[in-house]
């Protein structure tokens, strides 16, 4: 059975729950606040820029302790919506990476690159995992059916590899097990034109070593013969 397909990646995609996290994210008052705050905090520390500035390590410092106070100020102003977003999106950049990760760790050698991620920036200004993918070689070991049937149980494993197999998953998964079938049936084409060719040269032996049996009983026959008649002479 002659398979023949490039050599391609298969992605595995995750898809996020977050219908509307956008939605809210761009429409949060919060967010719009957060934005006039920053740009009232960055007028009045130019307004008061001195000439005779800090050491570098203290402005470093400084800058730090403006930064976790701007971020407990920012997630002290979330609504509760916002929480509830920002929670989801938590469990889903875990899930996410969980998943990927699983599917690389049964995948082994046949995974071609690293998880990459895509992301969504949360109503707390943080950025979170809501898609990744990971991409596996899929084409058959050419002129080796067996190779390949080991190779695609290996792919269909690791695309159901997560807890929750997304339909690329899915789909990877049954064009593995396709592929499997196909590599069976050719391992048994090949088993069996094997056995064939031992049975015909099995018939082959035993029809030669028949024939040369019956010559040897016919010339022994002939041999008897002769040495059992007699000539009269006249």
């Amino acid at each position: 059975m002659d398979i023949q397909a490039p050599r391609i990646n298969s992605y595995y995609t995750y898809q996020s729950a977050l219908e509307q996290g956008s939605d809210l994210i761009s429409s949060s008052p919060g967010a719009e606040s957060r934005t006039q705050d920053t740009q009232a905090g960055k007028a009045l520390s130019d307004s008061e820029e001195q000439v005779d500035s800090v050491s570098l390590t203290q402005e470093d410092e400084a800058a730090g302790q403006e930064d976790k106070t701007s971020q407990s100020d920012a997630e002290s102003r979330l609504t509760q919506d916002e929480k509830r977003l920002v929670e989801e999106l938590q469990k889903i950049d875990a899930e996410v990476r969980a998943h990927e990760m699983a599917h690389i760790a049964v995948g082994g050698q046949y995974i071609t690159s690293g998880a990459t991620f895509s992301y969504q920036q949360g109503p707390d200004g943080k950025k979170y995992a809501v898609g990744g993918e990971v991409s596996i070689d899929t084409s058959p070991e050419p002129g080796d059916p067996e190779a390949t049937l080991q190779k695609m149980q290996r792919v269909r494993a690791a695309a159901l590899a997560p807890a929750q197999p997304s339909s690329q998953d899915l789909k990877v998964a049954s064009n593995a097990a396709s592929m499997t079938a196909k590599a069976m049936a050719e391992i048994t084409q090949l088993q069996a034109d094997e056995q064939a060719k031992q049975m015909e040269r099995a018939v082959s032996a035993y029809t030669q070593q028949y024939v040369s049996d019956a010559y040897t009983k016919t010339d022994s026959i002939t041999s008897q013969k002769t040495q059992n008649s007699f000539h009269l002479a006249i």
